[in-house]
């Protein structure tokens, strides 16, 4: 993992605030023995990271003292913040001043442009949206422990850089100080998509990660996107006491039909999942069917839900909500005898939000099925 940063000061520009800023590891040093990490050229960093305790020190050169001082980390080549920082600038040294998380609407970003706090100081999230996930072995987990921005003459009056230059300007620096802490990580994956890749055969045009998983997790316990009750037993319970059968057919370039048959020893109820994904548009749809099969009537079928499943995303801020960084429920109007039937239709699922009407597919029903 690598770690790129932009220090913003009270929500301005980088070029309004401080001229350059200068990364060395660990704390200040004396001028012949530092090794900056900026590029020598352009002043950008990329930093490799790995599990550990990391400190890093950032020297600047200003006209003035701002009274707020902010901080954006971005990992792995994205432009969105991972991590963001803020706290008063010291002007006097320890104890330096509690700095938080930042979750202003707009900050720096990369390389010069607004954005919106990240709203964390913790990184450990895969960000490319539900299908996409991060390789466990190379997961890990980064906190940012501490973190001050102290105004020019306090470190000491040191002078390592001038403005836009790894020089000295006859000027003390402004320096500033931030600890990461880098751990193992490794993500766990929804059940949905457990159950979607190791058990039905699914990957949807994501990566395939069956062989993982199946070492690494109790897929077979994974809860399937479906639920039903029968005879007052969950269908969590039914399935596990099933036989399952399973067959896989490619239907072209795009698309692939998986077909799973659950069989109840105890009284003959079968319930058949029949599933398409579609690769390029990464997607699935399924079917839920049941029958019959055994001698006698079936115990009660009841609240049946064809898809059963629970999502999770990071926490976000509500601006961060505002632009879109939420799941987004897709789905069509329906039949209205006027030109936008069918219509397709987007909402936002943000916190309790509700389901529009067309598109509840949470419906309870019940049935008994009889043997002919």
């Amino acid at each position: 993992m690598d770690v790129r940063s932009i220090t913003a000061v009270s929500g301005k520009a980088l070029a309004a605030g401080f001229a350059g800023v200068t990364f060395i590891r660990g704390a200040p040093v004396a001028p012949d023995k530092i090794r900056w990490l900026n590029d020598r050229e352009a002043h950008t960093i990329k930093i490799p990271l790995t599990p550990g305790t990391h400190t890093f020190t950032l020297h600047s050169e200003s006209g003035r003292r701002w009274p707020m001082v902010g901080m954006n980390l971005f990992f792995d080549g994205a432009h969105e913040a991972a991590i963001s920082v803020k706290a008063p600038m010291d002007t006097q040294g320890p104890p330096y001043p509690a700095f938080t998380r930042n979750n202003a609407p707009r900050t720096m970003g990369w390389p010069v442009t607004d954005i919106p706090g990240a709203d964390s100081l913790r990184h450990d999230t895969p960000t490319g949206g539900l299908w996409q996930f991060v390789d466990p072995a190379k997961g890990v987990k980064v906190t940012l422990s501490s973190f001050r921005f102290s105004a020019a003459g306090v470190d000491g009056n040191l002078d390592l850089v001038g403005p836009h230059k790894l020089t000295p300007s006859g000027k003390p620096d402004f320096v500033g100080q931030f600890t990461l802490e880098v751990e193992p990580y490794t993500p766990k994956p929804s059940d949905l998509w457990v159950w979607l890749q190791t058990v039905a055969g699914v990957t949807a045009g994501g990566p395939d990660m069956v062989r993982t998983w199946k070492k690494q997790l109790d897929w077979e316990n994974a809860t399937a996107p479906f639920s039903f009750t029968y005879g007052g037993t969950t269908s969590q319970e039914v399935l596990r006491r099933c036989r399952r059968e399973s067959t896989h057919r490619r239907l072209d370039d795009n698309r692939s039909a998986h077909t799973l048959l659950y069989t109840d020893p105890q009284t003959g109820l079968q319930v058949r999942w029949e599933g398409i994904e579609y690769r390029q548009l990464k997607t699935v749809e399924w079917t839920l069917y049941s029958k019959n099969t055994g001698s006698s009537d079936t115990p009660i079928l009841a609240d049946i839900r064809a898809l059963d499943a629970q999502l999770q995303r990071p926490e976000r801020s509500a601006d961060q909500r505002s632009r879109g960084r939420e799941f987004a429920l897709h789905y069509n109007r329906g039949d209205t005898c006027l030109p936008n039937s069918y219509e397709p239709l987007r909402k936002l699922l943000g916190p309790t939000a509700d389901v529009p009407r067309t598109a509840r597919f949470r419906t309870s029903t019940s049935a008994q099925a009889r043997k002919e």
